[in-house]
């Protein structure tokens, strides 16, 4: 049987697992920030571009995914140093980067001032908040002294609400009112998969388990693509272990012909679904799955819990980044530090 407990003790270092238990108040405290923040802008808003990178971005494109059907102007994700071309005056250029110090991120931010785009950025600290302060643009601050992973609320909920405020989004008042239950339902997911329940009753451990010896290949669709792709960043970030990830239905014309020679060990196969998937999509993934029996040692259907896509998204995000951790614990690492990330940070800024 595993002891969870001594393992938490000997690995987690930076408390890891706290910060992830502490999601629903993450959500709930960003919530509050965000309502309160100043985010309106004056321009003509015709596009918005959202940059960031890692742990930064992903909240960008869950957001997108959540709005994509009630958005009235198209959103662009960058995770580059360079803007589009055609990011002009019009444009809402919105900047993700908890740290405040990502350079890719501050390069979109000096370009999208240079070319008098409409800007609102969030970030805990850095040079984001002084260049913010320097230009007298809206800004974002958020509690500092968190991975960027793990403030995945905060910079959500900032993006989310420019868009509500700015008016991009049609029938807000019905987005936030199936947003708002979410936080109340993440508490009560949270006693199902802390690390006190037992390891036959948590989805959190069961999915670790069977993970420990695999390769994970995570597909989803529409926003449960965007929640793979966390869960994909998960894996990597915090049990330091390889991931694949892919969204139906781009994946059925490449992908999936190129596993008939599939050459990894012990390969599993994770299918994020949820309750509103268009029939179509639904009668493609049972096809896939059918067909992909052949090649993978397990498939695993995985579901968030609640009534709404919020719901649904948040609780299975929630479930996935506690999975992430208690795989770290079974692989004997601590889930915080990422030292290839931080050396490559440090050769990069030696070489300014």
């Amino acid at each position: 049987m595993t002891d969870w407990v001594k393992l938490l003790e000997l690995l987690d270092k930076s408390n890891m697992y706290e910060k992830v238990c502490n999601f629903p108040n993450y959500l709930e405290d960003s919530i509050k920030i965000s309502e309160n923040a100043n985010l309106k802008v004056d321009g003509n808003i015709k596009e918005v571009v959202a940059c960031g990178m890692g742990g930064s971005a992903i909240s960008l494109e869950l957001t997108r995914s959540l709005v994509l059907d009630k958005i009235l102007v198209p959103f662009t994700v960058v995770r580059d140093y360079f803007l589009p071309k055609h990011v002009n005056e019009n444009s809402l250029v919105f900047i993700s980067s908890y740290s405040g110090n990502t350079e890719e991120t501050i390069s979109c931010l000096r370009e999208a001032i240079s070319r008098g785009s409409n800007i609102v950025a969030v970030s805990s600290n850095g040079e984001v908040e002084s260049i913010c302060e320097k230009n007298n643009l809206p800004f974002i601050k958020i509690p500092k002294g968190l991975p960027p992973r793990a403030a995945f609320p905060y910079l959500f909920s900032s993006l989310f609400f420019t868009l509500i405020k700015n008016d991009l989004v049609i029938e807000k008042e019905k987005v936030l009112s199936e947003f708002y239950p979410t936080v109340n339902l993440l508490r009560n997911i949270l006693n199902s998969i802390r690390l006190e329940s037992l390891d036959e009753d948590n989805e959190s451990k069961r999915l670790a388990k069977t993970l420990l010896k695999s390769v994970p290949v995570i597909y989803g669709y529409g926003a449960m693509s965007s929640v793979a792709l966390r869960f994909k960043q998960q894996v990597n970030e915090n049990a330091k272990s390889f991931a694949i990830f892919n969204s139906f239905p781009e994946l059925n014309h490449n992908e999936f012909e190129g596993v008939r020679f599939l050459n990894l060990v012990d390969p599993v196969l994770i299918l994020l679904r949820y309750s509103q998937e268009p029939e179509r999509i639904k009668k493609r993934i049972e096809i896939t799955k059918k067909i992909l029996k052949r090649f993978y040692s397990e498939i695993l259907e995985l579901r968030g819990t609640g009534n709404t896509i919020f719901q649904e998204v948040f609780t299975l995000v929630f479930k996935l980044d506690m999975a992430s951790v208690y795989l770290a614990l079974l692989r004997g690492v601590d889930p915080s530090p990422t030292h290839n990330i931080d050396e490559l940070k440090s050769e990069l800024s030696f070489h300014t």
